[in-house]
């Protein structure tokens, strides 16, 4: 996996795709990828992360909407989800039942596609698999490139604004317990201990200027990994930190179901697939695009 980590690492930092085909462009989101080689059946769908304030009724999202289709056309033997770490794959798991209940509009929780997708393979039987790198790995390859635990909480609450912008946008009234809610989440996943309040955060932003002037109006694009061509903001140098590690999870996953499993759906966003794109089409050949919604 040395490789394939060096090659994602590489690719993050550059624009130009290193070999093969080109990557399709994320402004077609949500679509398919298909890919089949020797047996083996790999759906790759490419996601436009849902909103719960532009799509109410979650299963009129064209994310949700594919999502079915597929599990009613080509149903897998394994799915792998976004969001979700091993170890954390049980509780997880009982929270996709609990978005289902609720038919996925769950108060003040984010009930989004991995959950969907997930209640989806469970009710089908089909093995459903975290595609994210142990917290503990992530807090350790940070540190390796120089940045602390509170930079890596400062990341996590960060990446986190423009998710909960989704459902219900934040204000400087509910930021507090929004934040706390994050840390204490990002100290279990890194196994640390390390107080980050939000004044903690407010201080760190103020002295880093990471991103846009309000912290409040984090975007997606901010929590990219920056455009080609213009300065990286000190948000987007971690975002490329974190991709190199989250992609070579993602690509490891993806390997290990398909030696247990004929047909593996992932569920991912758009981004992620771009960045996966090369080893990809090393692992399984040249894909087949399709767009349902």
């Amino acid at each position: 996996m040395n490789r394939v980590f060096v090659a994602i690492l590489l690719f993050a930092s550059s624009p130009i795709c290193l070999a093969g085909s080109p990557p399709p462009s994320t402004i077609n989101a949500p679509f398919i990828e298909t890919y089949k080689r020797s047996g083996k059946e790999l759906i790759y769908l490419a996601v436009v992360h849902h909103s719960s304030l532009k799509y109410p009724n979650a299963m009129s999202d064209p994310t949700f909407k594919t999502i079915a289709q597929i599990f009613a056309q080509t149903p897998p033997d394994a799915v792998v989800v976004e969001g979700v770490e091993p170890q954390d794959l049980s509780s997880f798991l009982q929270f996709a039942r609990s978005c289902a209940a609720a038919n996925f509009n769950l108060s003040e929780k984010i009930c989004n596609e991995p959950p969907f997708a997930a209640d989806l393979a469970t009710s089908i039987g089909a093995v459903v698999y975290g595609g994210e790198p142990q917290g503990v790995s992530v807090l350790a390859h940070f540190e390796k490139h120089g940045y602390t635990a509170q930079d890596v909480l400062a990341y996590y609450v960060m990446r986190m604004v423009p998710v909960q912008n989704k459902h219900a946008p934040l204000t400087p009234e509910t930021f507090d317990a929004f934040e706390q809610k994050v840390t204490r989440d990002a100290r279990r996943k890194l196994g640390i201990s390390e107080p980050f309040s939000p004044d903690d955060f407010l201080a760190w932003y103020a002295k880093n200027k990471p991103g846009p002037e309000n912290y409040l109006t984090i975007t997606a694009n901010d929590t990219g990994p920056g455009a080609p061509g213009q300065k990286p903001t000190l948000l987007n140098t971690l975002t490329r930190i974190n991709l190199a590690l989250r992609d070579e999870s993602v690509v490891k996953t993806i390997q290990q179901a398909l030696e247990k499993h004929n047909r593996v759906l992932v569920v991912y966003g758009s981004a992620h697939l771009v960045l996966e794109w090369d080893q990809l089409e090393q692992l399984m050949g040249t894909p087949t695009w399709s767009k349902p919604f």
